[in-house]
């Protein structure tokens, strides 16, 4: 009787860790000598060639944190299949968020060549129709390798509370955070970056959510720097594919997203997919609690439309 209990407790544990294994596969892929790391979650009786959509974190955030990691877990009830991949910053198969002490030498675009990076691994793999959904600062980075990459194997785009940016305003939030004006540290990395020298480095300095930092020039200047592409608004209107932006209702990062992207709403046309905006009322930046439910009804009923 004890021996039979332990054969039947030992198939329900190895059962267990069977489904475990099936909810979640690391997989990775090499890019210009760095191992990037990704969390594929297939939905029941699907494989890659039934379509799946790759989902990009935020700011110096990562694959596994808790909103992406609900994202994944709802999409997949709703029958997609996704990829979320973690955006290197730099680092050698980075895992979790980007450690402060480290050498901050990326800049926002660098997120593209990661993209198109993957999607090569998909394609590589037998995905033939492909999604992209970006949260945040990884929806403005979606946004515009949607529009300026033009893969034919992307079908479809969404945007879930995507950045915005202003360099003036971002200097403004910048100094009521930590009290110090980034225009002087700004303008010397720029004349460095102009003179060939982006690889400076600028120690001890505050940069994006990191109080003490050591930058390069480069970054400075990527992060902080004119750069009308960083505004996703400005980008929409470019996007071939058929697009969705999800706007958090009480979003208190992008509040001024739902006002920016309404009027960019359209139809589809000649050389141009629809661009849909839905607002998740009372939702935060984060989607966090049952708003993240919310998201991924709205996200999958569009991405089956």
């Amino acid at each position: 009787m004890k021996r039979s209990l332990r054969v039947r407790v030992g198939a329900v544990l190895l059962l267990c860790l069977t489904v475990i294994t099936a909810r979640a596969e690391e997989v990775s892929t090499r890019f210009r000598g760095l191992t990037l790391l990704g969390n594929l979650e297939l939905a029941e009786g699907k494989g890659l060639e039934s379509g799946v959509a790759v989902v990009v974190h935020g700011l110096l955030a990562h694959s596994g944190m808790e909103m992406i990691a609900a994202l994944q877990k709802n999409l997949k009830s709703r029958g997609i299949s996704t990829l979320a991949i973690t955006l290197s910053l730099g680092v050698d198969g980075r895992t979790g968020f980007f450690d402060c002490g480290r050498l901050h030498a990326y800049r926002p675009m660098d997120a593209l060549d990661e993209i198109d990076a993957w999607i090569g691994w998909l394609k590589n793999n037998g995905a033939a129709e492909i999604a992209l959904i970006g949260h945040s600062q990884g929806g403005n980075h979606v946004a515009v390798y949607a529009a300026e990459r033009n893969d034919p194997s992307v079908s479809a785009v969404v945007l879930m509370a995507p950045g915005t940016f202003d360099p003036a305003r971002a200097a403004e939030r910048y100094k009521a955070r930590y009290g110090a004006d980034i225009e002087p540290v700004l303008a010397d990395a720029q004349a460095r970056v102009r003179a060939g020298q982006a690889v400076e480095r600028f120690p001890g300095i505050a940069f994006l959510s990191c109080e003490n930092a050591t930058v390069t020039a480069g970054s400075l200047v990527g992060w902080y720097g004119p750069e009308p592409r960083r505004h996703t608004p400005s980008i929409l209107p470019r996007i071939s594919a058929r697009t969705l932006v999800v706007v958090a209702g009480a979003d208190e990062v992008v509040p001024d997203l739902r006002e920016a992207v309404e009027p960019l709403a359209r139809d589809a046309g000649r050389r141009q997919g629809e661009i849909r905006v839905h607002t998740v009322d009372g939702a935060d930046h984060f989607f966090r609690d049952l708003f993240v439910e919310d998201a991924a009804d709205v996200i999958a009923d569009w991405l089956k439309g």
